[in-house]
C-alpha cells in the first residue's frame, strides 16, 4: 500500500516520495485544452492547492513527474515550459489588512523577479506586474499565474465589512491589472480559487470573460473523491481496515460514504472530502477530523450570540442567483455554511426550466462537527 500524503499539497513532493496520488490529469488536461481563464470555489481541504500545484508542474514542463498518468500516457500535451507565478493569499497572514496586503504583493513579485533575473522598480504594484510578466513573455513564454484562496484577506474580516471592503478593494485592482495583462496577449493560463464567490465584488466584473468552473457539470470531479477512485486508490487500504474491525468491505463502504462522502455541486455527482478520508484511514476509526482544520475564524464569528438550530439547515431551497450574491455587507448564514462545507447541494428541481437547489448537510462529519462542536 502507497503511504497517504496526509496534509501535503505539493504535487513533486507527493510523487517523487512515492505517495499515493489519484490521477486527476485527465480532468486537468481537459481544462488545459478547452480554455484559459478560471475560477473555482470549494471548501478547505478539498484538493485546490494539490490542483495548483500539479498545474505548476505540467506548465513547468516536468513531464517525467508524471510518467503513468493520464496527461503524459494518453493525451498529446506538448509540454512547452511556460513561467509560472503562484500566490497564495493564505500565506499572507491572518487579519493581514490592506497595507500588508499591499506589502505582501510586492514582496511576492519582486521574489519573482529575483528568481527569473528580472529587476523590477520600487513603485506601484501594477508598475511591477506589468514589468514583471511583459519581461517574462518576452524572455521566455507567456505567462501562467495561479491563485490560491484569494477571499482570506477577506473572510478574515467578514464581521468587519469596512476591512473586508478595504483588503477587496486591494484584490480587486490586482485582479484587475491582471485582466490588462491578459487583454495584451501575455497570458496563457490563469485559475484562481477560493472558497467563496463575492458576487459584488469587482473581480467578478472586471474579469468578466473568468469561467466559473464551480457548478460546472464537465469539472465537478477536478477536487474530491468519486466513488470510483475511493475503490480504485485506496481499495487495499480499506480492506485491510474490514479485515482488522472483522467487517465487509461492503458494510465498511457504506460507513464511509455516510461519515465523509455527500458533497454535491449538482445533486447527482457525490465525492468524498479528500482529507477526511485519508484521517479515517490513517486513524482507522470514525470521528469529525475536518472540525479541528476546516472551520474558519469567520464562521465561528458570524455564528457567535447567534440562537441557531442545526435542523433549519436540513433542507434550504435556494436560486441559482445565490451562489453568485455571497454579500461582504451582509454575510448570509446559509451562505456562509456552504462556502465552508457544512452545507452542500443535496438535489436540483426543475420548474418552467429554472433550477431550485436544495443544501443540507453532506455527512455526519460536517453534521456533527456543526451541532458538537460549533455551537458549543
Amino acid at each position: 500500500m502507497k503511504k497517504l500524503p496526509i496534509g501535503l499539497q505539493n504535487f513533486k513532493e507527493i510523487i517523487e516520495s512515492g505517495y499515493l496520488y489519484v490521477d486527476k490529469t485527465r480532468q486537468i488536461y481537459d481544462l488545459i485544452d478547452k480554455g484559459k481563464l478560471y475560477f473555482l470555489s470549494r471548501p478547505r481541504r478539498f484538493g485546490k492547492s494539490l490542483l495548483l500545484s500539479t498545474l505548476r508542474y505540467i506548465f513547468d514542463g516536468e513531464k517525467d513527474l508524471f510518467k503513468g498518468l493520464y496527461i503524459a500516457e494518453q493525451t498529446d500535451y506538448t509540454w512547452k515550459k511556460h513561467p509560472v507565478l503562484e500566490f497564495n493569499f493564505a500565506s499572507y497572514g491572518y487579519q493581514c489588512d490592506p497595507d500588508k496586503l499591499k506589502l505582501a504583493i510586492s514582496y511576492s513579485l519582486q521574489e519573482y523577479g529575483r528568481k527569473f533575473g528580472i529587476e523590477l522598480p520600487d513603485k506601484h504594484i501594477k508598475v511591477q506586474l506589468d514589468t514583471l510578466v511583459e519581461q517574462l513573455s518576452a524572455k521566455y513564454n507567456r505567462v501562467v499565474i495561479l491563485i490560491d484562496e484569494y477571499d482570506k484577506p477577506i473572510i478574515d474580516f467578514i464581521m468587519e465589512p469596512e476591512k473586508a471592503k478595504a483588503n477587496s478593494d486591494v484584490l480587486a485592482a490586482f485582479f484587475a491589472f491582471i485582466k490588462s495583462l491578459e487583454a495584451q496577449g501575455y497570458l496563457h493560463f490563469l485559475l484562481v480559487t477560493g472558497v467563496s464567490k463575492f458576487g459584488k465584488m469587482s473581480l467578478f466584473s472586471d474579469l468578466n470573460n473568468l469561467r466559473d468552473l464551480t457548478l460546472s457539470p464537465n469539472k465537478l470531479e477536478l477536487t474530491g473523491i468519486t466513488q470510483a477512485e475511493l475503490l480504485t486508490y485506496f481499495g487495499s487500504h480499506i480492506l485491510s481496515i474490514a479485515e482488522d474491525f472483522d467487517t465487509t468491505t461492503e458494510e465498511l463502504l457504506e460507513h464511509i460514504q455516510s461519515w465523509y462522502g455527500g458533497y454535491s455541486w449538482n445533486g447527482e455527482t457525490k465525492l468524498y472530502n479528500p482529507s477526511s478520508i485519508m484521517s479515517f484511514l490513517n486513524h482507522k476509526h470514525f470521528g469529525s477530523f475536518g472540525f479541528a482544520t476546516n472551520t474558519p475564524t469567520f464562521l465561528v464569528k458570524a455564528t457567535r450570540n447567534k440562537h441557531i438550530n442545526p435542523d433549519d439547515f436540513e433542507q434550504i431551497r435556494v436560486h441559482s442567483t445565490f451562489f453568485n450574491e455571497f454579500s461582504i455587507a451582509e454575510p448570509d448564514m446559509a451562505g456562509l455554511l456552504f462556502q465552508a462545507g457544512y452545507l452542500t447541494i443535496s438535489k436540483i428541481k426543475y420548474k418552467r426550466m429554472r433550477p431550485d437547489y436544495f443544501l443540507s448537510y453532506p455527512n455526519k462529519e460536517m453534521y456533527i462537527a456543526f451541532t458538537n462542536n460549533l455551537l458549543e
